[in-house]
């Protein structure tokens, strides 16, 4: 199960953690983000993740860059403020 904690003073509970989960595995479904347990991010502090067995990583794939892309020019075009 893939989770993300924002912060490493993060008091995450297990239904938020399932819900960080689940999220992670709609966006992986969807092909915005891809998750690799396979390969850790070099020099990334894991010691919040003590509990869990493994320690990977995720990215934006070009298709959720797409999607952010729009977002954003979306925000701008409508006089939201742009992330």
């Amino acid at each position: 199960m893939p989770v993300y904690f924002p912060d490493a003073s993060s008091d995450v509970s297990a239904t938020s953690a399932d819900d960080i989960s689940a999220g992670l595995y709609a966006l992986e479904a969807k092909q915005i983000i891809s998750v690799d347990e396979n390969i850790p991010i070099a020099g990334y502090d894991y010691s919040i993740y003590h509990d869990f067995p493994l320690h990977g990583s995720m990215a934006l794939t070009a298709f959720g860059q797409d999607i952010l892309d729009s977002l954003i020019y979306q925000n701008s075009s409508s006089g939201l403020p742009v992330l």
